[in-house]
């Protein structure tokens, strides 16, 4: 008799302990396994912005802060020093005497230099496919040519033509001799190992590394999908730590340039654009992350008022 009474406040108690699980459906995934997801995430989303640095103000930058009159006035054939600036001069179309100042100015030039860097691109793409007979050729270089037609036209004080263009393109051909410009070659000719640089330019790397960011960042959605405030939530912390990381980094290592003394003071005038850009990209990914985790909160707040 008191065991049949004893049935109903048991089958109460578990019923309620069910209802509890039903209102309450998240569980917690492994913290451990959470925690290396969320390192590794950081890690290649710091690799990314990284990457995405050095497309956007890796060559350019270069070219802009390097003494590339020193080079110019370097290139000498039988002593004489100045044996590319005859070159222009003698062109037919030339109408101006330029110099070799005129002509650094004219490779530092905006346009020049982003020319100059899908130049770079192409064979950092090329290397990443094995590719080290890649070259640049005359055609590339007529094409290119076309497209700063008007920096051209102003540079020989002479309104281009398409001839003149293709003319031009084979004279540099002639003098640089493009299918000995080949990558082996080059780290040949240079005694260097460019295989680094080349595979950090190269956009194939970029991609996949944004894209192991994309599945890394799905991963961590797809462990809390019975969820979606906490799924949010934990997309956005990884994004938020690495544009954090990404920003203080960029930060610290302006301050340094800046520190007479510093090692890093004799790198300052190449270091300043590309550190402004690691800051502006973790402010980005850092916003973007913050933005994420408000609007998870948000709605999760909303859920339960309901």
């Amino acid at each position: 008799m008191s065991s049949s009474r004893s049935r109903p406040p048991q089958y109460r108690a578990n019923t309620g302990h069910r209802r509890v699980q039903e209102e309450n459906p998240y569980k917690k995934p492994n913290g451990f396994l959470s925690f290396i997801l969320y390192l590794i995430t950081t890690f290649f989303i710091l690799v990314f912005i990284f990457l995405l640095v050095l497309h956007t103000a890796g060559v350019g930058n270069v070219i802009r802060n390097t003494d590339i009159l020193y080079y110019l006035e370097d290139f000498a054939v039988d002593g004489h020093n100045y044996y590319i600036v005859d070159q222009i001069n003698n062109l037919p179309f030339s109408n101006n005497e330029v110099t070799l100042t005129e002509i650094e100015d004219f490779i530092k030039t905006e346009s020049v230099t982003e020319s100059i860097n899908s130049i770079v691109e192409g064979y950092a793409q090329a290397f990443a496919m094995g590719n080290l007979e890649h070259h640049v050729t005359a055609a590339e270089v007529a094409g290119i040519a076309h497209d700063l037609s008007d920096e051209i036209s102003e540079f020989f004080g002479h309104e281009m033509t398409d001839d003149d263009i293709d003319y031009l393109a084979e004279r540099l051909d002639d003098l640089m001799d493009f299918n000995s410009m080949t990558i082996d070659g080059l780290m040949e000719d240079f005694d260097m190992d460019m295989s680094v640089p080349l595979m950090l330019l190269s956009p194939a790397l970029r991609w996949l590394v944004g894209t192991l960011c994309i599945f890394l960042l799905i991963a961590i959605f797809a462990i809390r999908l019975n969820s979606l405030p906490h799924a949010f939530c934990a997309v956005g912390i990884p994004i938020t730590i690495a544009g954090l990381i990404s920003f203080a980094v960029g930060m610290y290592i302006d301050t340094a340039s800046h520190t007479p003394g510093n090692t890093l003071q004799q790198f300052e005038r190449f270091l300043e654009e590309p550190l402004i850009q690691i800051m502006q990209y973790g402010f980005i990914f850092a916003a973007a992350g913050i933005l994420i985790i408000i609007i998870a909160k948000t709605f999760g707040w909303a859920a339960k008022r309901r």
